[in-house]
Formats: C-alpha cells, structure tokens, sequence
C-alpha cells in the first residue's frame, strides 16, 4: 500500500507492506503520519523538514533476486535458506516457515536475506502456492 498525496512542502508518499492485511499496512502509515505531526506540534521543526529528510539520502540499486519468479525456483531457493531441518522439502509452507525463522533480523538473521524471504512469500502466494 502506499499513501500518496501533495503537500505544501511537496509531494509526499508512504509505502508500507510490511503486514499481510492492507488495513495493518494503512494503520502503520497513520500511526507514522501522527508521529511526524507530533514533530510540528512540539516545535522540533517549523518548516516541515522531517517530511523532506528521504529526498536527502542517495537512492542505491536494488539487490537482485537470486532466484526466478517460477515456483519451484523460488522453493528449491527457500529450502537451500532453510537448511535441512525441514523433514519434507515438498512442503512450501513448512521450508517458508523455517526460512522465516533463520533470516529474522529479531533473531539475529540478516535483514537484506529476511527481505527476500519475505519476496519470495509473495510470489508464492501470488502463484498460488500458499
């Protein structure tokens, strides 16, 4: 999801798709808006500079897939993340789970990989996978 709209300190966009349900995903872009007006409320800041911090930053290439968008590219791939402590590695939703649970940077995963995890969840679904 992404909330869009012009301002005036300029065009602004909040993207959000960290939650599966797009409710949650607007919820978070609320919540975040209410914390960047809290800035103005307080006085941090007069002329809306938290809104224009990202335009700042040097955008950077995005990574890219180490796998095709095939199906079972995308499980063999999730497998190999997974390690062989999956018992059937036929069973997507299984390696997803445990794929999930190595690469989770609250777990001491690395987020970049978490992030392709996380990817390769939505193709499966928009396959029809999961």
């Amino acid at each position: 999801m992404i909330l869009s709209f012009d301002s005036s300190v300029g065009h602004l966009s909040y993207p959000c798709d960290t939650y599966d349900r797009w409710e949650d995903n607007l919820y978070a872009i609320s919540k975040s808006l209410e914390a960047l007006r809290a800035v103005d409320r307080h006085g941090v800041t007069k002329r809306g500079e938290q809104y224009r911090g990202f335009l700042e930053l040097e955008a950077t290439a995005v990574a890219a897939v180490p796998f095709t968008h095939e199906p079972e590219d995308i499980t063999l791939w999730l497998f190999g993340v997974a390690g062989e402590s999956v018992a059937d590695p036929t069973d997507t939703r299984a390696v997803l789970r445990q794929a999930q649970r190595r690469t989770h940077p609250d777990h001491g995963g690395d987020p970049e990989i978490f992030r392709l995890v996380s990817l390769a969840e939505t193709w499966l679904r928009e396959a029809g996978v999961l």
